[in-house]
């Protein structure tokens, strides 16, 4: 059997788009296929992608999302918890401070006043340097967020 009678026993319905994705880049192929389409709107595409969409459960239950680990609330919590720390961090430092100052009667001098820079440093340090830390935790989602939304527009 010489080549051409090979290629014509292989020869089925699909060995023109077999050879076509061989041959031509992704961007032709497309064209390829549409040859025959008149106008230049792409509307199957779209169709093509959203039904993309559905199947990958975005715009669905919300509730379906969060059980199916598609929805995340690791910021949410995070959020919480930061509100918890500032809250903590202003009543500890409010607590040093009144404690120092009940202190004062009994032991006077630059112990109760380091005690008093200590209460007002917590208080004014404390939720800064929890917020740069609970950026750095929120700015992991927000990455993963970013990324989803770059992929549901491919």
């Amino acid at each position: 059997m010489d080549r051409a009678d090979d290629e014509a026993l292989f020869d089925g319905p699909f060995s023109m788009q077999r050879q076509m994705r061989a041959d031509s880049p992704p961007r032709l192929q497309k064209n390829a296929r549409h040859d025959d389409d008149d106008d230049d709107d792409d509307d199957d595409d779209r169709d093509r992608r959203s039904i993309k969409k559905k199947r990958r459960g975005s715009g669905g239950n919300s509730f379906v999302d969060f059980l199916l680990f598609r929805k995340m609330v690791g910021p949410w919590v995070l959020l919480i918890l930061y509100w918890l720390v500032v809250v903590l961090c202003l009543l500890g430092g409010i607590a040093i401070i009144i404690f120092a100052l009940i202190a004062v009667r009994q032991v006077p001098g630059l112990l109760t006043a380091g005690s008093i820079l200590y209460g007002l440093a917590i208080m004014i340090l404390g939720p800064i340097v929890y917020r740069v830390a609970f950026e750095l935790a929120i700015t992991i989602f927000r990455i993963y967020e970013t990324l989803v939304e770059i992929r549901d527009k491919l």
